[in-house]
C-alpha cells in the first residue's frame, strides 16, 4: 500500500502473516485488539479484513478507539466500504471464508 501514499506521509501498517513483517508493517492478530493508544491515528483504513475476523465488532471499536477525535476510518468489504459512522456493522456470512458479510441493514445499526 506504501507505493500508493505520498512519500511524506507516516504510516504504520499490520497485517497477521508473518511474511508481510516490515519496517512500517506490525505483525499482529487483530483479535487481541489493536496495539496502539485512543486517538492515535488521524486514518484508519482496513481492505477486505474485517469480514474474516470473528472479532469484527471488537475490531471496528477498537479502529474508533485509535482515530483522533475529527479522524476517518474506512473499511472496504467485498460487497460494502464502510465509513468511521458504520464500523461496528456487521451479520454472519457466506461461503467464501467470511465469517461476516456486510448489508445495508447491518450497516445502517450503527446509526442508532
Amino acid at each position: 500500500m506504501r507505493k500508493y501514499l505520498p512519500p511524506d506521509v507516516k504510516y504504520q501498517g499490520l497485517d497477521i502473516a508473518p511474511e508481510f513483517a516490515a519496517p512500517h508493517i506490525l505483525v499482529h492478530d487483530i483479535t487481541a485488539g489493536l496495539p496502539f493508544p485512543d486517538s492515535s491515528f488521524d486514518n484508519v483504513f482496513m481492505i477486505e479484513v474485517l469480514e474474516h475476523t470473528p472479532t469484527a465488532y471488537e475490531t471496528a471499536g477498537e479502529i474508533h478507539r485509535v482515530l483522533k477525535r475529527e479522524g476517518c476510518g474506512s473499511c472496504r468489504s467485498p460487497t460494502r466500504t464502510i465509513s468511521r459512522t458504520h464500523l461496528e456493522s456487521v451479520s454472519r456470512g457466506d461461503k467464501q471464508g467470511h465469517i461476516y458479510s456486510w448489508t445495508r441493514q447491518t450497516i445502517t445499526r450503527l446509526e442508532k
